[in-house]
Parts: structure tokens; sequence; C-alpha cells
């Protein structure tokens, strides 16, 4: 049960919220944006499968001992094209260590379309954003926003599994974040809005490694996979007030991102990940000087995707069996830092087609 503060304790508060407002505190929450773990993991789930490994036919011989010439197998199209479209829901709790100790309420709701044209994925997702925050001495703030993200991720190669072996392969993400946010705040005079415009660029490799899981009699598709993502943000905000007369605030920051992870199918409707995420902070700049926050933060995530079977008809079998759909859930916590800790929870559900 928390304790409330006494209301001498009120004024202060808002003070320190006037000083130090909170344009790059809501960036940390990375709302609307996403977490670098969020972003690795999309590209993950929606990474084309890699083509098969060519086999030589068997050399079978006629009764007469002579060979038999297999038929030439089609060759594979020259382009192909498969679309995915995804819906997304996140809920995060925020609490700030220090300053104004506000508990934030976060809530996003996404929607996404990708399209896979022969290896390279072109992603486009919409995400409206609204919050709500308390603290001790009764003060009060909220938020509603929309953001708007597109990314391409382009493979640079791929070195196919022989024997027992992993298949390997190495790409590049490139996505670009815009977000647009109404802010209601605290003021000494009452009550102040502003507009927050923040652009957000995030480039990032992710190398990974895949071990075949399936057994001789078992349908493919198991796996065992290691990634590492390292990655750069650079984040930049202008923050406008529009009904007090105070001077704009302008701001850039820039973050450096590791990320391990494990994917690990279980079955062929359930696998499981686990990942960690530091992030370091490379370069902070505030018009107003604010002091920078801490330069060193860690978060666990976890998830769980289910892939069921669907019944859809192809070129070759009207009955046959796939598994376009996935639903996800994933739950991060940051909290290894001095400013705040945070718990995020994830929804989300994939269909390609």
């Amino acid at each position: 049960m928390s304790k409330h503060s006494p209301p001498i304790f009120a004024l202060p508060c808002v003070i320190f919220t006037l000083l130090f407002p909170p344009l790059l505190k809501l960036s940390a929450q990375e709302a609307g944006i996403g977490s670098f773990n969020d972003l690795v993991g999309q590209v993950i789930i929606n990474a084309p499968t890699p083509p098969p490994i060519p086999q030589p036919a068997p050399l079978t011989f006629t009764r007469e001992g002579k060979p038999v010439v297999p038929e030439p197998s089609p060759p594979p199209p020259a382009f192909t094209i498969v679309p995915a479209v995804g819906l997304e829901y996140d809920y995060r709790f925020n609490q700030q260590r220090t300053g104004d100790r506000f508990e934030t309420n976060i809530n996003e709701a996404h929607a996404l379309f990708a399209l896979t044209v022969n290896s390279t994925l072109f992603l486009v997702e919409y995400a409206h954003i609204w919050t709500d925050a308390s603290n001790d001495a009764h003060l009060t703030r909220s938020s509603d926003g929309n953001a708007v993200k597109a990314q391409v991720t382009q493979p640079i190669f791929t070195i196919a599994a022989k024997d027992k072996g992993p298949t390997t392969t190495l790409s590049l993400t490139l996505p670009f974040i815009f977000k647009a946010d109404t802010l209601d705040e605290p003021n000494p005079a009452g009550r102040r809005t502003s507009d927050i415009d923040s652009y957000t660029l995030n480039p990032f490799f992710l190398a990974a490694a895949s071990w075949p899981l399936q057994k001789e009699k078992e349908e493919p598709g198991r796996s065992l996979k290691l990634s590492l993502a390292p990655g750069y943000r650079l984040a930049v905000s202008d923050k406008d007030f529009t009904n007090v007369m105070q001077p704009s605030l302008h701001g850039w920051k820039g973050t450096f991102s590791l990320l391990p992870r494990v994917d690990w199918d279980v079955t062929q409707l359930v696998s499981i990940y686990g990942s960690v995420t530091w992030n370091h902070l490379t370069n902070f700049s505030l018009s107003n000087h604010s002091p920078p926050p801490d330069a060193d933060s860690f978060a666990l995530a976890t998830g769980i995707t289910i892939k069921p079977k669907i019944l859809k008809e192809t070129k070759e079998r009207k009955d046959a069996q796939c598994r376009p759909l996935a639903l996800l859930l994933s739950y991060q916590y940051d909290g290894f830092n001095r400013d705040f800790y945070q718990h995020s929870l994830t929804v989300r559900v994939f269909y390609t087609f």
C-alpha cells in the first residue's frame, strides 16, 4: 500500500515537473515505438523460410540395366510475394524512481501489414497510444498519440545447413518511426498542454543460427535458433507548448543496444523464447540542459508462440495442412537502472497468406 505525501510536498513536485519536463522520459518507456526486443522479434517471426537444399534424385536402372534419367524438376519461381497482416495490443506499467515519481499506465493498439518480396521484408505499422499517470502528491498527467512505423529487412547472406549443421543467416533491418503526442500535465499555474513530435531511426543487424529438431517421421519445421542483434537507436524530439507562453524544447539521444536471444520450438504447435537486452546511452542533449538518464540499462523478456494447424487449399492438395497463423504472448521487465522500472505485456496475432 503506497503512502500518500502530505499536501506541502505537492508544490515541489509540480516545480520539478516544470523544470524537468518528461520530453525524453516518455521515450524511455518506448511508448508507441516498441522496445529493441519487439523490433527484433517482429523480424524473427516474419522471416521467410530459407529454401530447401536440393537433393539429387536416387539413381535407378531399368530391367536391362540402363540408368533411368530423372525428369528435371521445375525451376523455382523467379518472383514471389508473401503478404501478412497482424494485430497487437501492449500494456506497460512504468514507475519512475526519481523526480515526480509518476506511475504511468500505457496502452497501445497496433495494426501492421508485411510483404515479403523474394527474400526482402517490407513492413508498415500504425499504433494508437494513450497513457494516464499519477503520483502520491495527487498530480496527474495524460497523453494521447499516434505512431507510424516503416521498415525494410534485407538478408545479406544465408549459409544452408549441411548434414546436421545449422543454417546461418545475417540480415539488416532499417526501421523508421514517427510519433505525435498531445500531453496534458501539471503546471504551477494550473494545467498545460503540449504537442510532442518524435522521430526514431533504429537500424540493426540480426545474425542467427538455426538447428533442425524434427525427427524422421515428424513434420519439418521445428528448430532451435540462437540470435544476436546489435543496433543503434537515434531519437529526436520536439515539444511545443500550446496553452502557456514557454519556449519549445528540443532534444535527441543515441542508444546502442545488444540483444542475444534463444528461440526453441518445443513442439510443432508451441515455441518459446528468451532474450536479454543491454542498452547503453551514447549521446544525450536537451535544450533546457536537463541531466541525462542512466547510461546503462538491462531488460529481460520471454514469450510463447502458438501456431495451430489450419486447413488451407493449395494447388498441390485440397486438404493440405499448414500453419499461417501465429499467436504470441510476451512479457518484458525493464528495471536494472536508477530511473524507472517497467512491466510490459504484449499480445500479437500474425497471419501469413
